[in-house]
């Protein structure tokens, strides 16, 4: 079903949504370029926007992927529903919680909500190789990123 979501994306955005994980060793800042694109064709065409997300709610019913989940993500940020952003950018890092793109893109979405939330991404922006390492094998949520953060030695 994948194909499927990817298709769709590549036809109605005219690129391939190219989702790769930005792993510790890689060393590098960010990989995946989806939501820099997404954001340049919905500022020319803002009516895109609407389109998106229709074709989410369809794509997450056909594909729970950790793609799926980081478009569901970049579409409601562009969107300024950061809660709802926070809620598919958790979802990514659950199907790939070494993703370090997924850790900076669930920060910024909380960066931009109430104050525990924008501190709590400050903390994941200067900490999230740890993140990355003490929740490799827990799933993700708030709490428990609070949590591990807070017994950091």
């Amino acid at each position: 079903m994948l194909k499927k979501v990817e298709d769709d994306f590549t036809a109605i955005l005219g690129f391939k949504p190219l989702h790769r994980a930005n792993k510790l060793n890689d060393f590098s800042v960010r990989k995946d370029v989806i939501f820099t694109l997404l954001a340049e064709k919905i500022f020319d065409n803002p009516r895109l926007l609407d389109l998106l997300l229709k074709k989410i709610k369809y794509w997450l019913v056909v594909e729970k992927s950790e793609l799926t989940y980081a478009i569901a993500g970049y579409v409601y940020y562009i969107k300024e529903d950061f809660t709802q952003a926070e809620k598919y950018f958790l979802k990514a890092l659950n199907k790939n919680r070494q993703n370090l793109d997924n850790w900076f893109d669930l920060a910024f979405s909380l960066y931009h909500q109430e104050d525990g939330k924008h501190k709590l991404a400050k903390i994941i922006l200067f900490n999230f190789d740890y993140c990355a390492k003490k929740l490799k094998n827990a799933t993700v949520n708030l709490k428990r990123i609070e949590k591990a953060l807070n017994s950091r030695v």
